[in-house]
This record gives structure tokens, sequence and C-alpha cells, in this order.
């Protein structure tokens, strides 16, 4: 019986290790303070793009659960002075976007999404 249960959980191992995995395409987009962003939605050729955020400093964005492009925030202190940028995915300034206080650190930007 033992001998069944291991080759039972061989299969399985195997089986899941042989089938493609797909995550939640929360981090598909990547966008950069230089105008610029990769698209990695599709498995085989990731995408290049512009983006609306021109500057130096740290940047996050975050998409939606199927990929899309929900919002992105630049943070750089040489430009905006101590505040940070928000971006709609539009690539237009959000409203009330330019009040984020934060310092002017490299990686320092975490963006979560909220699950109910």
């Amino acid at each position: 019986m033992e001998k069944i249960k291991f080759r039972l959980f061989i299969f399985f191992l195997w089986l899941g290790a042989c089938t493609p995995t797909f995550a939640q395409n929360r981090n598909s987009i990547w966008v950069f303070g230089d105008s610029s962003m990769v698209d990695f939605g599709n498995a085989g050729s990731p995408v290049t793009g512009v983006s609306g955020m021109d500057g130096r400093g740290s940047c996050v964005s975050i998409a939606d659960t199927s990929g899309s492009l929900l919002f992105m925030h630049l943070r750089g202190q040489q430009f905006h002075g101590n505040s940070g940028l928000i971006y709609n995915k539009q690539h237009q300034l959000m409203v009330n976007g330019d009040d984020i206080l934060g310092q002017g650190w490299y990686n320092e930007m975490v963006v979560l999404p909220f699950s109910r």
C-alpha cells in the first residue's frame, strides 16, 4: 500500500512540474521613469512601449489579475520636490496624484493589491 501511495505522489509531482503554470499577472507590466515600459503579458514575446513618466527615481506599477495596467507612481526628488506623481492607465496624471509625500530614495515604494 505504501508503494502505491509513493507512486501516486511521484506521478502527481511529475504532472505538476510538467504542466505550465500561470500567475496572476499583477507584475506583468513594468514601467520605468525614463518614459519606457515593458509588457510581459505575452509569455514568449515581451512588448516594449512608451509611458507618460519622465524623470529619475523610483517607479512602481501594478496591473489587475488579467494583466491590464491600473496605475503607476514615479518618485523623483530632483523634479518633484518631496512628492511623487501617480499616473492612470492612460499615462495621465491622476486627480490629486501630485501630493504623495515620501523620501528621495530608490526602491522605497511598494504597491500592494487590496483583497476583500
